[in-house]
Parts: structure tokens; C-alpha cells; sequence
């Protein structure tokens, strides 16, 4: 399953919409990873936890974070449905506060250099226009139904 969530939040809290997902759609045990972009490179982290995470980028600038929920398969609310995997992707806003400016920084590898690259166009369509820009999470869900 893929949804996405926008919102216009300018300042930190966008953040706290890495709390998705709560119980009961998330298991008790899980590993925890993320992939943080910023100032032309990525950085893997494995927090203990979600709010760890958010207190960390609370006090960084950067442009994108990737979440990764990895789990044993567990059935949620007695319902045969297993979730596997969840996946969250906030990508921030140019004009957020939180927003690590891109045209400082060059990136040594081809893949960060596509994304530098990617996220400057938005950086400069922002300026340009002068407009605000929304924040977007995508969430993917790896889950398998049963057929009883």
C-alpha cells in the first residue's frame, strides 16, 4: 500500500508526522533504520527508537529522511493481515525551516549528486516565486492478507 500526506507546516513539526506508524499497525519489536540526505550526502543511522530520530533532525538541517520499520511478520487486531515491512520518506519543503540549503554542498557520488540536483530545482523554483512549497510523506506498506 502507497499514501502520501502534504502539509504546509513551515517550521520543525513537520517531523513529528515520523510517528506514523502507532500501535496497533506497529509491532512491539522491530529494527529500526533511517537514511538521512543532507549537505550533498546520506547518512544511515539505526536509532532506537522514533523519537531519538525526530530529536536528532529536530536540531539538524537537511532535505530528506528515509524511515525504515523492519519486523517479524505479526498479525494486527486479530485480522489476517501481516505486515512486513514499513516504509516512511519525508521530504521537506525549500521553505522550510528545517531545510539544509543545497547549492553549498557537492556531492561525490552519481546518486547523491541526482538528488542534490533535484532537490536545488525545487530550491530555486521556491526562490523565484516566492512561494511555499508543501512537506511530503510517503508511506508504503509491505503487507500480505490471508484467504481464510
Amino acid at each position: 500500500m502507497y499514501t502520501q500526506l502534504l502539509t504546509l507546516e513551515q517550521d520543525s513539526k513537520v517531523i513529528n508526522l515520523l510517528h506514523f506508524p502507532k500501535t496497533p499497525l506497529l509491532p512491539t519489536v522491530f529494527k529500526l533504520r533511517s537514511r538521512l540526505w543532507s549537505k550533498g550526502r546520506t547518512f544511515v543511522t539505526t536509532p532506537k527508537d522514533i523519537s531519538q530520530l525526530i530529536n536528532n533532525l529536530s536540531k539538524n538541517k537537511f532535505n530528506e529522511v528515509k524511515v525504515i520499520y523492519n519486523f517479524a511478520p505479526d498479525n494486527i487486531l486479530s485480522i489476517d493481515i501481516t505486515i512486513h515491512k514499513i516504509t516512511n520518506i519525508l521530504t521537506l519543503a525549500p521553505s522550510n525551516s528545517l531545510w539544509e540549503p543545497t547549492g553549498t554542498y557537492k556531492a561525490l557520488k552519481k546518486t547523491d549528486e541526482s538528488l542534490r540536483a533535484s532537490f536545488e530545482s525545487q530550491e530555486i523554483f521556491v526562490k523565484r516565486n516566492n512561494s511555499i512549497y508543501p512537506n511530503l510523506l510517503e508511506i508504503f506498506i509491505e503487507f500480505e492478507l490471508g484467504l481464510n
